[in-house]
């Protein structure tokens, strides 16, 4: 018996990586941005550019991947706007606007 595959019919699950990368890069920018102040507070020359760098890396990281993250969800960001809105934000498709 072959185990079961984490991802249906063989296709790369990019929900799964993007909610992964968003909370790594996520939770990577509080840690990275506390080393490079406590880096550059006490000595610049003591490797704060490594720290500024990898503290930028992580915030356009957190970027990419929440962008990807509404494109890659948003029919069901729709839906919800609309239902809660009551259709004034955004018109559910195939729903019959009432009469003005």
């Amino acid at each position: 018996m072959s185990p079961k595959r984490a991802c249906s019919g063989g296709r790369f699950n990019h929900r799964a990586i993007v909610a992964i990368g968003a909370t790594v890069t996520g939770l990577a920018l509080p840690v990275t941005g506390l080393a490079d102040h406590l880096i550059l507070g006490s000595n610049p020359a003591a490797g704060g550019n490594a720290a500024s760098v990898t503290h930028w890396a992580c915030g356009l990281l957190f970027i990419v991947f929440a962008t990807w993250h509404v494109v890659l969800n948003w029919k069901a960001y729709r839906r919800h706007i609309a239902e809660v809105s009551g259709g004034l934000l955004i018109s559910p498709k195939g729903a019959v606007r009432p009469p003005q």
